[in-house]
């Protein structure tokens, strides 16, 4: 269960929406190089190409270089994953009885499948915030870098409006791809949490369990993870 859907996940961002992502890619590399950040070679600078950026920078203040090292900054954490951005703190969620510690005892052997399925689904679910996250901050990085640098000049301006609609209908296409997903790792949560109310039904005479304390806990998590 942990397996497929963690590969479902990652075959869902990296692949249904990376064509949107490499559009995004092209549109900020194209305003990076009308805008003078991208230059064509050591061959190629002479007096020009260096004083004619510069008087355009000096023209439109510190606006575009601030939303440029921004986009950067956000292009950088798009490609390499954030492990700080994971949240698995075990405070909230059900834990393994000391009582049941073992694997040996049928107990513990209850215990431990529904907890291994319950962790399984919580780290999916915080791997797809994770990555969501991420594009989402880069796709904003480069509409604010966008507008910014649209401004020097009129063509550039008029090509960046209709790159800026392409870049919110990907971004928006993102979003319900991971409502999708989300959607089709909750039921698996829940399937892991009523695990565990048959394990305290079963082993501690707790009836009701899901329905008293296991659904406070997925409704948090249907909460943390909408899209």
């Amino acid at each position: 269960m942990f397996g497929e859907a963690r590969a479902g996940g990652e075959r869902t961002m990296f692949g249904e929406a990376r064509a949107g992502g490499e559009r995004t890619m092209k549109t900020a590399l194209v305003l990076l190089a009308m805008c003078g950040l991208a230059s064509a070679g050591p061959s190629a600078v002479d007096a020009t190409t260096v004083i004619g950026p510069a008087l355009t920078w000096a023209r439109v203040g510190v606006g575009v270089p601030r939303t440029a090292t921004e986009f950067q900054a956000s292009f950088n954490a798009l490609t390499t994953f954030d492990n700080n951005c994971m949240d698995l703190t075990p405070a909230t969620a059900p834990q393994l009885p000391a009582s049941c510690a073992g694997p040996s005892s049928a107990c513990g052997k209850c215990y431990q499948e529904a907890i291994h399925d319950l962790n399984g689904m919580r780290l999916n679910l915080e791997r797809l915030r994770c990555y969501y996250t991420a594009y989402k901050r880069y796709v904003d990085a480069s509409l604010a870098f966008g507008d910014n640098a649209s401004g020097i000049h009129a063509v550039t301006g008029l090509a960046w409006q209709s790159q800026r609609g392409d870049i919110v209908r990907e971004m928006d296409n993102l979003t319900g791809i991971a409502r999708n997903k989300a959607s089709q790792m909750m039921p698996n949560l829940e399937a892991a949490l009523k695990k565990v109310g048959t394990c305290e039904e079963e082993f501690f005479h707790e009836a009701d369990w899901y329905q008293r304390f296991g659904y406070i806990y997925y409704s948090f998590m249907n909460d943390r993870y909408k899209f």
